[in-house]
């Protein structure tokens, strides 16, 4: 299927990367966010997805949809947020930066902590 492609998005590289993780024997668990953005920013997004006959419909008018990983860092540790896209650690919220994390839901099976939070289940945490 990736043969297929000449470019991938932001699931594709957090499956592979979870993927590698999970065959280190990394704990490690899918992660959805949304991010603010500049309008400007996401013009310039929605130009290149359709550059590439592919869909915008993951960006707002200000804000996109992001796929990342939540890595177990061992226990009693803080968990990391990893971009698989762009090679990055995510260090914290920063909601109202370029790029800023403003609501955030991951698939876990057990709460984990990660820049000061308790994440938990799976329903979507906003930081507004």
């Amino acid at each position: 299927m990736l043969r297929e492609h000449d470019h991938l998005d932001c699931g594709a590289f957090a499956a592979l990367a979870r993927e590698i993780l999970r065959q280190l024997d990394v704990a490690n668990y899918p992660v959805q966010v949304i991010q603010r953005f500049p309008v400007t920013e996401i013009q310039h997004f929605k130009k290149l997805w359709e550059r590439k006959d592919d869909s915008p419909l993951w960006l707002g008018q200000n804000h996109a949809y992001h796929e990342l990983c939540l890595v177990e860092n061992g226990v009693g540790l803080p968990s990391v947020l990893f971009d698989p896209s762009f090679g990055t650690i995510v260090e914290d919220i920063t909601s109202e930066s370029f790029g800023g994390i403003v609501a955030l839901r991951a698939q876990l099976t057990q709460p984990v902590s990660w820049a000061g939070y308790t994440l938990q289940g799976t329903d979507w945490r906003f930081f507004l």
